[in-house]
């Protein structure tokens, strides 16, 4: 009787919100391990990051994607030289255009600017790792193919910048925003969803997740250097 009622709930199909409670739930484990001031740092950052890159692969059959594309991950050497040209260039024109407007809107409001040495490289390093490599993972690696699963050819879609959109990509991308202000509640965290859109058409159209991450842990270093080398 056990077994037959569990079998009965494997069949029951999975429903996009479904999706959503689960992309809450992860969310709040994440936020939790985040506030846990007796463990050590490194501790809870090793554990949050285990728990977006790896959840997608514990889950029950019917959670998980229908095809976990490990060809997201490979890259042959053919596709070397196109991935490396869509992260460097979209980090060239994006980052080159935000330093551009930073630089002149904090002189608007009387910052000046005053070099400081920081780590980059080491910043870039611990950002690949520990933040941009799981993100990726969890929101665009899994549930953005997830939720397009959900989709049909009845679907809206819209072709931009050679990229196909659909809704499951901008909810996607909006909820990647909410959950940075769910674990440090502040408003500014919605302007997140700028590079996230970002984030979002390079997996599309490169078919890969590491123009992402590698573009999404250069977005991270800029913020640091943003927010280090003005003062008033």
């Amino acid at each position: 009787m056990i077994q037959t009622q569990k079998n009965q709930q494997d069949q029951k199909p999975l429903k996009r919100n479904h999706i959503f409670i689960l992309w809450f739930m992860i969310i709040a484990l994440f936020s939790a391990f985040e506030h846990m001031s007796f463990l050590p740092s490194l501790v809870r950052s090793f554990i949050q990051l285990g728990l977006l890159l790896y959840t997608p692969f514990l889950l029950p059959a019917k959670w998980r994607l229908k095809e976990m594309n490990r060809d997201d991950w490979k890259v042959s050497k053919s596709e070397i030289l196109n991935l490396t040209k869509w992260t460097l260039g979209t980090s060239f024109v994006v980052l080159g255009a935000s330093a551009f407007l930073w630089h002149f809107g904090m002189k608007i409001f009387g910052y000046t600017f005053f070099h400081q040495s920081q780590p980059y490289l080491q910043i870039f390093a611990t950002q690949l790792i520990m933040t941009a490599l799981p993100e990726e993972a969890f929101f665009r690696g899994y549930l953005q193919p997830k939720l397009k699963e959900f989709e049909s050819t009845l679907t809206p879609k819209w072709h931009v910048l050679g990229v196909t959109w659909t809704p499951a990509i901008l909810v996607t991308t909006l909820l990647f925003a909410i959950s940075h202000s769910i674990i440090h509640p502040q408003i500014w965290h919605l302007l997140i969803v700028f590079p996230a859109f970002i984030f979002a058409g390079l997996r599309e159209k490169t078919q890969s997740l590491w123009p992402s991450v590698f573009f999404h842990a250069s977005c991270n270093v800029f913020s640091v250097w943003a927010l280090s080398s003005y003062r008033f």
